[in-house]
């Protein structure tokens, strides 16, 4: 009975460091755009996109305040060099039941995000950011 026991609290102490490595194997950052480009119209507007977890949120500032949209990511592919600020990630995500993907690619000093958001089959809102920040929490 005893080594099932220990055989039983060696696997969760195992099973609890690979949820934390899995948790923290992701890379939280938060971007700053002065503009963007939706439907071929280049668009003067603040945009933060704050990425913790798997969730990005888009916070733009607008007149009356601000407007955020929350995504939640259910995958990623993330070739990113955190001391550079160069490469590509690649989130698959979903808001208001609708899939999306967001893109950045680049190097530090030219920088650029791509978030699709897939309306229909056939339809589907395209934003490209022109990224001035980042920074890693």
């Amino acid at each position: 009975m005893k080594k099932i026991f220990k055989g039983a609290i060696i696997i969760l102490v195992i099973f609890s460091i690979t949820q934390i490595n899995a948790q923290t194997d992701t890379i939280n950052f938060t971007l700053t755009s002065e503009g963007l480009v939706t439907l071929g119209q280049e668009v003067n507007v603040l945009s933060t996109l704050i990425k913790k977890g798997d969730t990005l949120i888009w916070d733009q500032q607008i007149e009356k305040g601000v407007n955020t949209n929350t995504f939640t990511i259910v995958s990623r592919s993330e070739d990113w060099d955190q001391k550079k600020s160069s490469g590509t990630i690649t989130f698959n995500m979903v808001i208001e039941g609708y899939n999306s993907e967001f893109i950045l690619t680049g190097e530090k000093k030219n920088l650029s995000a791509h978030l699709i958001i897939k309306m229909s089959n056939t339809e589907k809102k395209e934003v490209l950011f022109k990224i001035d920040n980042i920074t890693y929490q």
